[in-house]
């Protein structure tokens, strides 16, 4: 009886173990929004297309929205240097915000990604991050 008792909690440990394998070997980054509002935490986050992570709840430091964001760990290396996050309605359900990734300069060959991100809250703030000609050609991608 006993060691079925072990057993039980071995098993139930194991799919917990399981159930949060796709964080473990992610990556944490943080995006500085200079507003954030919507975000509830739990949101997807969207490279590409492609759900890589999960943003948290924003927290508030130095007049800035930091969000904390989780990328799985199939997706860890898929947000280079010079992505810059979109606020946009979750593809998936629309009455849920999404952070959509877009890479806006290229970073060097090799170059690491960095653990901290920009995000824009609406197109005229994507514009200016981005540039006119970069932005419209990534606004295209992002609205689909």
């Amino acid at each position: 009886m006993k060691n079925r008792l072990w057993l039980t909690i071995g098993i139930a440990l194991w799919v917990l173990g399981l159930s949060g394998c796709d964080r473990v070997g992610g990556r944490s980054i943080t995006l500085e929004f200079r507003n954030a509002e919507g975000l509830r935490g739990g949101e997807a986050v969207y490279v590409a297309g492609v759900r890589v992570g999960t943003a948290s709840k924003p927290e508030l430091s130095a007049g800035h929205a930091i969000v904390p964001v989780t990328i799985s760990r199939q997706h860890k290396d898929a947000v280079p240097a010079g992505t810059v996050f979109l606020l946009k309605r979750d593809p998936q359900d629309s009455s849920r915000f999404a952070l959509a990734g877009a890479v806006c300069s290229e970073s060097p060959p090799g170059q690491q990604p960095p653990q901290s991100y920009r995000g824009a809250r609406n197109r005229l703030e994507f514009l200016g991050m981005c540039g006119a000609a970069k932005a419209a050609e990534i606004f295209e991608e992002l609205t689909r």
